[in-house]
């Protein structure tokens, strides 16, 4: 499963060099910690390879970090999600 998160501010300008730190979950036993840097269009990837242990993966953003901005956990717009075949 592979996720591409983009970081903007409140105007929608891209946040280069931004932290991210998420995790990929399912229902019972996946809960992998990841972490990546924002690039210059202000886009993050994560990937994880290998099955979902029981249900669909999801995946949940914990931090964003940038010198002198504070993550806003009310705003944020899914584009897409896929129920991975078994």
């Amino acid at each position: 499963m592979s996720v591409v998160l983009n970081v903007k501010d409140e105007a929608g300008n891209a946040i280069p060099g931004a932290t991210v730190n998420g995790r990929f979950l399912d229902d019972y036993w996946l809960n992998k910690t990841v972490v990546a840097t924002t690039d210059t269009k202000g886009t993050a990837k994560f990937l994880h390879i290998g099955p979902g242990c029981v249900g669909a993966i999801a995946f949940l953003v914990d931090r964003v970090a940038s010198t002198g901005r504070t993550f806003d956990r009310t705003r944020g717009v899914l584009s897409k999600w896929v129920i991975p075949p078994q």
